[in-house]
Parts: C-alpha cells; sequence; structure tokens
C-alpha cells in the first residue's frame, strides 16, 4: 500500500530476487551490508556510502544478505516531497539512481535510524526529516530545490516586510505554504535558529539602524519593529547591545560625527 504521507522504516531483506513497482518514491539508505538493485534496467547496490533513489513507478529489482539493514524512506508522489517543484530531484534520479553520499548524509541517516529504532515511525517527524534529506541528497546530485528556495525567499520577503506587525509562526507557516513543523526544520538547516528568534533578530537589526539613522523617537521606533512597548523593546535590545536605546544613539550619532571630521 502507497503511504499518504512520508514515512521512514528500517527493513531487512532475503536473498530472494523481488520485482516490483509502486506509486511512491523511495530512497534506500545502507546502514549494514549491501541490497543489490536494478532499477530500470540500471544495476547497482545500496552499500557503505551509495544510496539508491527509486522514482515513483519506476520497475526494480533487489535482493539482500543476512544482517543487512536499510533505512527506507518512502515518499508520496503526490505529497509534499513529490510536487513539481522537486521533480528536477526525482527527475535526476530516474537517470542516475545510485547517488555516493558524505559523512554529514550518512550520519543523519544514522540518526534517523537510531531514531525510529528507537521510537517507532509513528513518533518521528518524518515530514521535516524527510524535506531536510531529500533536499540533502538534491544537493548532492548538483539539483536544488526550488521548492524551498522559492518558500524561503517567500517568508523572508514577507517577513521583512511585516517587521512592525504581529508575527506568529502560524503566520509565516502560511506564507511559506508549509506546516509549522517544516518551517521549523528549514530555518534550523539554512539558519541554525527557529522562525522566531530569526525574526527577533531581524526586529533588532532594522531597529538599530533607525537608531542610528533615523529622528524617530525611541517609543515609535519600538512599535515600528514590532514590539508593544518601549520596555519590551529596550529589554530586548539591551540584551542584544548591551546598552539602552538611547546610549546605542548616542553613540551611532557620535561615531558619524568623528568621520565626518576625519
Amino acid at each position: 500500500m502507497d503511504p499518504i504521507e512520508t514515512r521512514f522504516e528500517i527493513r531487512r531483506y532475503s536473498r530472494e530476487v523481488k520485482t516490483h513497482t509502486h506509486l511512491h518514491h523511495q530512497v534506500v539508505m545502507p546502514l549494514q551490508g549491501a541490497l543489490e538493485m536494478e532499477i530500470d534496467g540500471r544495476g547497482g547496490a545500496a552499500s557503505g556510502d551509495v544510496a539508491a533513489l527509486v522514482t515513483a513507478g519506476t520497475r526494480h529489482s533487489f535482493a539482500g544478505a543476512p544482517g543487512g539493514t536499510f533505512l527506507i524512506v518512502d515518499v508520496p508522489e503526490q505529497g509534499t516531497l513529490g510536487s513539481l517543484g522537486n521533480r528536477p530531484i526525482w527527475d535526476t534520479a530516474t537517470a542516475r539512481p545510485f547517488l555516493r553520499v558524505d559523512q554529514s548524509v550518512s550520519l543523519l541517516c544514522a540518526f534517523l535510524a537510531g531514531e525510529v529504532d528507537r521510537y517507532g515511525h509513528v513518533d518521528l517527524n518524518a515530514a521535516a526529516a524527510g524535506d531536510l534529506l531529500i533536499d540533502a541528497l538534491g544537493r548532492r546530485m548538483g539539483v536544488g530545490s526550488a521548492r524551498f528556495e522559492d518558500r524561503l525567499t517567500r517568508v523572508l520577503r514577507y517577513i521583512e516586510t511585516h517587521l512592525g506587525d504581529a508575527i506568529t509562526v502560524d503566520r509565516l507557516a502560511a506564507a511559506a505554504g508549509l506546516s509549522a513543523g517544516r518551517l521549523h526544520a528549514l530555518f534550523r538547516a539554512r539558519f541554525g535558529t527557529s522562525p522566531m528568534r530569526y525574526v527577533a533578530a531581524r526586529r533588532l537589526d532594522f531597529a538599530a539602524r533607525l537608531l542610528a539613522r533615523s529622528e524617530r523617537p525611541i517609543s515609535q521606533i519600538a512599535l515600528d519593529a514590532g514590539y508593544g512597548d518601549q520596555s519590551a523593546f529596550t529589554r530586548a535590545f539591551k540584551q542584544v547591545h548591551e546598552q539602552s536605546p538611547a546610549r546605542y544613539r548616542r553613540e551611532a550619532r557620535g561615531q558619524e560625527k568623528r568621520h565626518k571630521i576625519q
């Protein structure tokens, strides 16, 4: 049965040669041993640092050996990762179904396999984990994930044009066309932080520019930067810049004057 959402599973295979097709994409990541495969007439093996990618509808044969274990990622063709934005990845996989991966991808798969083994696929955030894995594989295939780049650009643009508004994770997710979980995964992968921490940093950067370059009152800058009042803004600003907005403004103006004199 084809999954309706991304699914991770650890599987073992017998020596018996089996042949079939399925309507979902599939990634075979070797954890131990080798799985001999023929994918659309192209022979190879998921073994060591070589992964296999099976595009939906592709006929493939496979046979394992005792002791072999593999992390299997089943990806719905019409799901998030099977959308047109990621078609270049699967189109490339059709022509090049076997992909050599580096240590970072192997470590990611080992971690995910450990989570699946410990907690089961039900407790794994499979959609977010699948997004990260497929995007990583796409880059190593030389194929960018246009879907994520477009959606990341969309949400960053939304943040920059709504810094003074009440921004929430749900609103950012809606702007990106992603779930909140996928949005968090995307920001963690790209910026190493959460969406709201990113927003907070952009608000303070924006406020710092206004303090240094404009004559607006600090109370108005606080509102323009999305803070409910000047006190909240001052507390947040001190945590990052280790000085009050007023002092920051004075020092910025003083540096500007000294620069002009020189």
